[in-house]
């Protein structure tokens, strides 16, 4: 779990809100914040068991403020592909966004706040 935790805290800023939030349920569970009202959960999986993919295309970070040139660079020079990036539509509108995956391969995308609100919704 090294490289995840490694990856969540050192690239992204995630950070630990008490040593006891590291390595829970013999050494498997890891829970990380990410803002004031985010956490994710690191798990351990067995090594024998066998992972095809991932359950979920990707997560979403809100970065505000969000400057897309000094992301890339600081995100290439620790060696991390930008594996896309442009105008996305988001839950509150159109907006940048930069993807990239963590060492096990989730992709994650890094989203700026909308340019262009949403202004109606269907759903």
């Amino acid at each position: 779990m090294a490289p995840m935790f490694d990856f969540y805290t050192k690239v992204l800023g995630c950070t630990v809100d008490s040593p006891d939030d590291i390595g829970r349920l013999n050494g498997k569970l890891t829970h990380l914040r990410v803002g004031p009202k985010t956490m994710i959960d690191l798990m351990e999986q067995d090594s024998s068991e066998k992972i095809v993919g991932t359950p979920v295309d990707h997560f979403c970070l809100r970065i505000d403020p969000y400057d897309q040139e000094k992301l890339e660079a600081y995100l290439k020079g620790l060696g991390i592909e930008i594996e896309n990036s442009g105008m996305r539509k988001g839950e509150q509108g159109v907006g940048p966004s930069t993807y990239i995956r963590d060492p096990e391969g989730n992709t994650i995308e890094l989203k700026g706040p909308p340019n262009k609100p949403v202004d109606d919704r269907d759903d």
